[in-house]
């Protein structure tokens, strides 16, 4: 017998525990093109629990995008990441690659056989040197551009979303974003694991996410079901 448990990110195709209240939360959250920050405790299944959303929203028609922010290390990461996520989730669909390719000015993607017999996708700024932040804001705009010739929903997912406030730019970031995203046409999950940091990101007064996405925190699974599930 395969050992049953997962020490990384659940498949999605894997055997899931519960969650059906959330998943439909979310779902409704996602297509009425809302805003959330998803938080809890680490290994409670935030991502895993994304991932299904996004499969569920991706099997309805919808273009779902996710970009993990854990470890960025600069506002030229954060731009790289966002432009990458979006290749990575159109390289295989025709008409959408081409809208990606039009829209996503400020990275080109570059595309390379791996070991096993695949493609690996990574990116690299495309024209003149710039700024980090002249990088983020042209990837923002890029994405509102894509966003805008799709018909179909798009959901942004963004994982590990507080990282940002260990960049030094972090205040610039979180109001360029934001202004970017306001004018965006589509849903964003902001997930994370550091509560209080990343609801500071969001509930503090002063800061440019100020009551910008719905609080929603994901609590324990419950102990009976969860018990019969690991016996199953």
């Amino acid at each position: 017998m395969a050992n049953p448990f997962y020490l990384q990110e659940v498949p999605v195709d894997a055997p899931f525990c519960n969650r059906k209240r959330e998943l439909k939360e979310l779902r409704v959250y996602a297509e009425g093109r809302a805003n959330v920050v998803l938080f809890s405790p680490r290994r409670y299944g935030k991502t895993s629990l994304v991932r299904r959303v996004q499969k569920d929203l991706a099997n309805k028609g919808a273009v779902v995008i996710f970009a993990d922010f854990f470890g960025v290390a600069s506002v030229e990461d954060v731009a790289s990441r966002l432009a990458k996520a979006v290749f990575v989730i159109t390289h295989r669909k025709d008409p959408l690659w081409k809208s990606a390719l039009r829209a996503m000015k400020s990275f080109r993607p570059v595309l390379k056989p791996d070991p096993s017999g695949g493609i690996s996708l990574s990116v690299e700024p495309s024209g003149a040197a710039k700024s980090g932040l002249q990088l983020l804001e042209e990837t923002m705009d890029s994405l509102r551009e894509f966003v805008t010739a799709t018909k179909s929903l798009v959901h942004v997912a963004l994982d590990e979303f507080q990282e940002i406030v260990t960049l030094k730019e972090a205040l610039q970031i979180e109001g360029l974003m934001r202004t970017q995203i306001q004018r965006q046409q589509a849903s964003y999950f902001f997930i994370g694991s550091r509560r209080r940091i990343l609801l500071g990101i969001f509930n503090e007064r002063q800061r440019p996410f100020f009551q910008s996405a719905i609080n929603y925190p994901l609590n324990l699974l419950p102990p009976d079901e969860l018990a019969e599930f690991i016996a199953e």
